[in-house]
């Protein structure tokens, strides 16, 4: 009898992976920061932490999951930091009303990770939620914005398959 049983740090390893060699996401860096991601996964102590001059970055982090025998759906969840900065902050101006350039590029970005998981053409499995906050500033460069990604995958008793996220 095979269960759902996803190791942790290959999991968080693949998520970077993907989401550091996807073409869109490259390409969105290389526009909007003109230098390519870089991609943390795991837990750090508070030293090791990403500053502004690490921005362009994802951090992958705090993965949990639930899978066993007496459930029908298997959960995983990640939480995601998405670091952008920049050296002055200029407005988006839309008939008078202003927002902060970073915190467009920001939110930009979370809402093409978030595409990216949910593209069928690139992932077996969309998101099941996927819930955002800020991005919101750390000091005037370093903005970070925070993603809760959560897959649930029906779990396949008496066969030999595991899904992958």
């Amino acid at each position: 009898m095979a269960l759902q049983n996803l190791d942790i740090s290959d999991t968080l390893l693949e998520l970077g992976s993907f989401v550091k060699n996807d073409a869109a996401v490259q390409e969105f860096c290389e526009n909007h920061f003109a230098q390519e991601l870089k991609i943390f996964v795991g837990d750090f102590a508070r030293k090791n932490i990403p500053v502004a001059a690490d921005c362009p970055y994802i951090v992958f982090t705090d993965f949990r999951k639930k899978e066993g025998q007496n459930i029908e759906f298997c959960d995983y969840y990640v939480m995601v930091f998405i670091g952008v900065s920049a050296d002055d902050t200029s407005y988006v101006d839309i008939d008078g009303v202003l927002m902060p350039d970073i915190y467009d590029v920001g939110a930009k970005f979370m809402s093409l990770i978030e595409t990216i998981f949910n593209d069928k053409t690139k992932r077996n499995r969309p998101l099941s939620r996927c819930e955002t906050l800020g991005p919101y500033p750390l000091d005037v460069r370093h903005w970070v914005g925070e993603m809760h990604l959560t897959w649930r995958i029906y779990q396949t008793l008496g066969t030999t398959y595991q899904e992958e996220l």
